[in-house]
């Protein structure tokens, strides 16, 4: 509990009991910039180390991913999206080779994961993100490092813009 408390994830109130946190829009930002600096990096290594299999895998989820985007009932499929997306992300930073950089991915990817959960009932933006889903890939299958850490950076910037956009809607 400590240390979920020292994340900024939970509050300890002595005598009261223990809450979870609602992430301030400053600290998506802050969370969406630290991620963004870890992603585009991990994205680049990726480039370099992963392979041709390992990026088939990502494929697969992306492709998993568009399936899902084109369901009708998108409150439907959206917890599963949600998890799905996670999943990607952490697979493709995994991909980089370095522990640490997976370690302090997993805890700035937190509190992202939690303000979608409180804020969002449905992604409105499927469609949108599908697409970047889609050129990151093609970016990491012709092994184009630049490419890729411009549409991973764009990808994650849109996501941090649309977030905000949800937290300010249900405020």
């Amino acid at each position: 509990l400590v240390r979920l408390e020292m994340e900024g994830l939970i509050v300890i109130v002595p005598r009261s009991g223990t809450y979870v946190t609602d992430p301030a829009p400053k600290d998506i930002v802050e969370s969406f910039g630290v991620r963004r600096a870890l992603e585009v990096y991990a994205v680049e290594l990726a480039v370099q180390h992963a392979s041709n299999g390992e990026i088939a895998q990502l494929r697969a989820i992306v492709e998993e991913l568009g399936d899902l985007a084109a369901a009708e009932d998108r409150d439907a499929i959206y917890p599963r999206y949600l998890a799905l997306d996670h999943r990607l992300h952490r697979q493709l930073v995994s991909l980089a080779g370095n522990d640490r950089l997976c370690r302090a991915h997993e805890r700035e990817n937190l509190h992202a994961q939690m303000a979608r959960v409180r804020y969002r009932r449905s992604e409105r933006e499927l469609d949108v993100a599908q697409e970047e889903h889609m050129r990151i890939m093609a970016a990491l299958e012709a092994r184009d490092g630049e490419v890729a850490r411009t549409e991973m950076d764009a990808h994650l910037k849109r996501a941090e813009r649309s977030l905000l956009n949800d937290m300010e809607t249900t405020a």
